[in-house]
C-alpha cells in the first residue's frame, strides 16, 4: 500500500513536472537530454548486472537467516560495486566522450550544454553504482514504508528543481542537470545513512570472501549479457531515431519514457513486493508457495498493468495535448505502442525473479538478451529502407512475447516442481480478460467525442471493470473472504 501511495505522488508530480521541464528546456534542449543521458545508461549496463546479484544473494541469505554470510555478503558488493564504478568512470571519460562528440547529431551551438550534462549524468552514474548494495539491502528487508517514504521525498524534490528552473536565469540545460545530480546524491546519503543505523550488515569492514565475490560474479557475468543486451536496445532505440530522424523525435522518446516509467511503476510494485517473497521461499525450499507467489502475482501484474496503459492508449492524443500543450512529434504514437509491447510482457519481470532465486541464470541471459539485441539490425534495416519511427515499439510486441514464452520453460528447467500449464492459464486467462474488457470501451470512444469527461469516464470505467472481475473470478477464495471481513469490520467501525 505504501508503494502505492508513493506511486500515486510519483504520478501527478511526474506528469506535472514532465510538461514544465518540457516547456523551459523546449523540444530541442530536452531531447538532447535525453540522448545525452542516455550515453550513461548504455555504459552503466554494469551496473544493472550487479544490482540483481546484489539483490538476490542478500535476499536469499536473509531467507537462510544466516546473519554472518549476510554480512560478508554485504560488504563484499559493496567493494565488488566500488570497482565496477571506477571503470564506469574511466569508460566514460574516453569512450563516452568520443562518441558524444562524434557520433550524436547535436546543434553546435549547444555542445556545450551537452558536455555539462553527460558530465553531471556521469556523477550521478557512479553515485548510484556504489549505492546499489543499499538500495538492495532495504527492499531484501521489506522495509517497503521506508522506501516508499525516500521516494516521495525524492519526488517533491524534482517538483522544486522545476520551481528553481523558472527563476533562476541561466542555461536552463545545465542547471536542470546541477540539480537533478543535486537530488540523486542527497536521496543516495540518506539511504546509505538509515542502512548504517539500522542493518548491521551494512556497516562497512575490510572484508573480501573470495567465494561469495565468486559466485556474484559468475551470476553477474551471465546476467551482463542480457541486462547490456536490454540496454543497448533501449539506447540503440534512441540513437537510431536520432540519426535518421533528428532530434524532435528524441524529445517524442524521452516523453514516452517518463509517461511509461511513470505509469509502468505501478504494476512494477507488485515485482517489487514480491520478490523478497519468491526469493525467501525458495531457500526455504517452499516451491508450493513459490509456485502460488508467481501464478498469482502474473495475473494480478497484467491486469493491472492494463488498468494503467489501456485507458491511456485509448485516450493517449487527448491526454498528451491537455498535459504537454504542445505535443514533440511521435510522442503519442510512441507512448501507445509502448503501453501495448508492455502489456505482452507485463508477466517477464515474475519469472525473472523466480529464475534469479535460483542463481541460474544463464539461459535467461542468454535467450532474453539476444531476443533484445536482434532487435536493432532489424529496426535499422526498416529506418533505411524509409519505414515509419514506430517500429521501434511495434518490435517490442514480438519480442516481449518471446520472451515470456522463452522465460516459463526456462523458469522449469530451474525449477523442475513449477506447472507451465498453470503459468501459461494464468497469463492468458489475464489477457483474455484484458481484452474482452477493452472491447466495450473501444466502441464508446467510437461513439463520443474527446473531453475530459470522456477521459475520466474511459479510465474510472475500465479500472471498475477490470476490479470487479478480478474479485469475482480471479481472487482465490480465502483472499475474497478475508476482504469481505475486512470491509465488514470497517464497516461495524
Amino acid at each position: 500500500m505504501m508503494l502505492y501511495i508513493r506511486m500515486g505522488i510519483t504520478v501527478l508530480v511526474g506528469l506535472y513536472t514532465s510538461r514544465v521541464v518540457l516547456q523551459v528546456l523546449g523540444v530541442s534542449d530536452y531531447g538532447i537530454y535525453g540522448v545525452v543521458g542516455g550515453i550513461i545508461a548504455f555504459i552503466g549496463f554494469l551496473n544493472g548486472s550487479m544490482s540483481g546479484a546484489t539483490s538476490r544473494f542478500l535476499t536469499y541469505e536473509l531467507g537462510r537467516e544466516t546473519e554472518g554470510k549476510l554480512k560478508e555478503t554485504f560488504v563484499s558488493s559493496f567493494w565488488v560495486h566500488l570497482i565496477i564504478a571506477a571503470i564506469i568512470f574511466v569508460l566514460a571519460e574516453t569512450v563516452g566522450l568520443w562518441f558524444l562528440y562524434n557520433r550524436l547529431v547535436i546543434p553546435e551551438v549547444r555542445m556545450d550544454a551537452a558536455f555539462w550534462v553527460y558530465q553531471f549524468s556521469v556523477a550521478s552514474a557512479v553515485v548510484g553504482i556504489t549505492q546499489v548494495p543499499y538500495n538492495a539491502s532495504v527492499i531484501s528487508h521489506e522495509d517497503m514504508d521506508l522506501y516508499a517514504y525516500v521516494e516521495i521525498a525524492n519526488v517533491l524534490l524534482k517538483l522544486l528543481i522545476v520551481y528553481l528552473l523558472i527563476i533562476i536565469t541561466t542555461d536552463k540545460l545545465i542547471l536542470y542537470a546541477v540539480l537533478y545530480f543535486t537530488v540523486s546524491f542527497g536521496i543516495a546519503i540518506y539511504y546509505r545513512w538509515y542502512c548504517i543505523h539500522h542493518y548491521e550488515e551494512s556497516r562497512l569492514n575490510l572484508i573480501w570472501d573470495k567465494e561469495i565475490v565468486t559466485k556474484m560474479l559468475r551470476f553477474c557475468g551471465w546476467d551482463l549479457y542480457g541486462n547490456g543486451c536490454v540496454v543497448a536496445k533501449q539506447q540503440g532505440i534512441n540513437f537510431l531515431v536520432n540519426i535518421f530522424f533528428g532530434v524532435a523525435l528524441n524529445a517524442g522518446i524521452s516523453i514516452a519514457s517518463v509517461v511509461g516509467g511513470t505509469l509502468s511503476g505501478f504494476t512494477g510494485n507488485i515485482t517489487l513486493a514480491l520478490r523478497p517473497q519468491i526469493i525467501k521461499n525458495y531457500a526455504q525450499r517452499n516451491y508450493i508457495s513459490m509456485q502460488n507467489l508467481i501464478s498469482q502475482g502474473i495475473k494480478y501484474i497484467i491486469l493491472l498493468q492494463a488498468c494503467c496503459t489501456i485507458p491511456f492508449v485509448l485516450e493517449a492524443d487527448y491526454i498528451l495535448h491537455l498535459w504537454l500543450g504542445t505535443v514533440p512529434p511521435y510522442a503519442v504514437v510512441f507512448c501507445q505502442w509502448m503501453f501495448i509491447a508492455s502489456l505482452f510482457s507485463a508477466s517477464n519481470g515474475i519469472l525473472i525473479v523466480a529464475i534469479h532465486a535460483t542463481g541460474r541464470i544463464k539461459y535467461l541471459s542468454y535467450v532474453s538478451g539476444s531476443i533484445s539485441i536482434i532487435q536493432l539490425p532489424i529496426l535499422y534495416l526498416l529506418y533505411s529502407n524509409g519505414q515509419d519511427p514506430a517500429w521501434a515499439y511495434i518490435l517490442g510486441i514480438f519480442g516481449g512475447i518471446a520472451m515470456v514464452v522463452v522465460n516459463t520453460f526456462i523458469a522449469k528447467y530451474n525449477i523442475s516442481s513449477l506447472s507451465v500449464r498453470q503459468l501459461f492459464s494464468s497469463m492468458i486467462i489475464a489477457l483474455f480478460i484484458v481484452g474482452l474488457l477493452t472491447i466495450p470501451f473501444v466502441l464508446i470512444q467510437q461513439q463520443v467525442d474527446s473531453s475530459i469527461l470522456r477521459t475520466i469516464g474511459v479510465a474510472l470505467g475500465y479500472v471498475l471493470s477490470v476490479g470487479i472481475i478480478t474479485f469475482l473470478f480471479v481472487l482465490p477464495k480465502n483472499i475474497k473472504v478475508r476482504i469481505i471481513k475486512r470491509m465488514d469490520f470497517l464497516h461495524h467501525k
